[in-house]
């Protein structure tokens, strides 16, 4: 029987001939039969597309379901969707990306593998659409579809895995895609994408999901970056990563009520930003210290970690930002230890005057600059998460 015959058995039968559901018997073998054509949709879809293309074919047929479940009103339909959901994940897994790591665990790897890149994207959509655009677009979905069945709590929970597993062939799809050096910051450009998203829909999972990306990447940075052998590509990926970091903690709040973005109601979702938006501003100026300490000859990272502070201290007067008034507080005084470090214990006095004397004079312009004390109420940022809800939620 084929995916349309199947469905239209499933809505006909039991319409038309109430009685064929009514005893329990009966009842099973419609649900057995049911499975029974979703596993012949997917080994026929096994069968006539390459292996590669299996995860896409059987995510199609995700999608059809889910909207089968909107359409026919069975929700054993949105149970073997995620039942699919599952299957095509593990083939992308065990199939693609497993592999594909034990390689790059012993041998270096120049090529971009579009194929499979393809695949993940093309993935990471499909899981998007099922968890995060068919209960929007499809509200039937979220009320409760007309069944006897009580499927919410599995719902919620499975949209919640559907979504993760999205970021997570997203993220992986830019792993197999780029070089090493520059995947952290593909990541965070999904990070800034999903905080956008985040903030239209009103979905704490959205952010959750920007903020876990977020400190991966402050890990990969952390680990395979921050190496100081003035290596130019690692220096402009730190500094990508640190205006990264900025426009998700600081700019983002501030642009988007002007664009028309309504906060949250949900409080979870106020609280968590509460801790999230100032850690990723310190991810911010740590990245950016990074930066300038790999980049810079020893002598000299004084100098641009002073230079930084006074450029925070410019920022935090300008935006009325607290985060910023503290980051040029905390590295005026790392500063400070390494003028004895590298400029007078290590390089000399004399020998390397003129780093010295420079920071001499940023230190005393930094000191200058900061006339407002940190705890002055021009120093708060605004409220972000103060606007009101929307008028009628996405």
């Amino acid at each position: 029987m084929t995916v349309s015959g199947r469905l239209r058995a499933r809505r006909t039968y039991p319409r038309r001939w109430p009685q064929i559901a009514a005893d329990d018997g009966e009842a099973f073998v419609l649900r057995l039969t049911s499975w029974l054509g979703v596993a012949a949709a997917g080994t026929a879809i096994w069968v006539a597309v390459s292996y590669l293309s299996v995860p896409v074919g059987w995510l199609a047929l995700v999608l059809l379901l889910g909207y089968a479940v909107h359409r026919f009103g069975f929700p054993i339909l949105a149970i073997e969707a995620d039942f699919l959901t599952l299957a095509s994940a593990t083939v992308l897994v065990l199939h693609q990306v497993l592999p594909l790591f034990l390689f790059r665990l012993d041998y270096r790897d120049p090529r971009h593998h579009l194929v499979e890149t393809a695949v993940l994207a093309l993935a990471a959509m499909a899981y998007w659409v099922r968890a995060e655009v068919y209960p929007r677009v499809l509200p039937r979905h979220v009320s409760g579809a007309s069944s006897d069945i009580d499927f919410g709590s599995w719902q919620a929970f499975a949209m919640a895995v559907t979504s993760c597993l999205g970021v997570a062939a997203a993220a992986t799809a830019l792993w197999v895609a780029f070089p090493d050096t520059w995947v952290p910051v593909g990541w965070l450009t999904i990070a800034l994408l999903l905080s956008l998203a985040s903030h239209w829909l009103s979905s704490f999972l959205l952010t959750l999901e920007a903020d876990g990306l977020v400190l991966i990447s402050a890990v990969v940075l952390a680990f395979h970056h921050v190496i100081a052998n003035h290596h130019p590509a690692e220096a402009l990926v730190l500094a990508i990563a640190a205006m990264a970091y900025w426009i998700r903690s600081e700019l983002y709040p501030r642009v988007l009520p002007r664009l028309g973005a309504c906060a949250s109601p949900d409080p979870d979702l106020a609280s968590w930003q509460t801790f999230a938006l100032p850690a990723t501003s310190w991810l911010g100026v740590a990245a950016a210290a990074s930066a300038l300490w790999v980049s810079l000859p020893a002598s000299w990272v004084v100098v641009g970690w002073l230079t930084l502070v006074l450029a925070l201290g410019i920022a935090a007067d300008w935006v009325k930002a607290q985060t910023f008034a503290l980051q040029a507080d905390f590295l005026a005084k790392a500063a400070v230890p390494g003028i004895f470090v590298w400029d007078l214990s290590t390089q000399g006095c004399w020998d390397h005057r003129a780093p010295l004397m420079v920071s001499v004079v940023l230190l005393y312009a930094g000191m200058r600059r900061k006339t407002v004390l940190v705890d002055s109420p021009s120093y708060l940022a605004p409220h972000t998460h103060g606007l009101p809800p929307c008028s009628s939620p996405v």
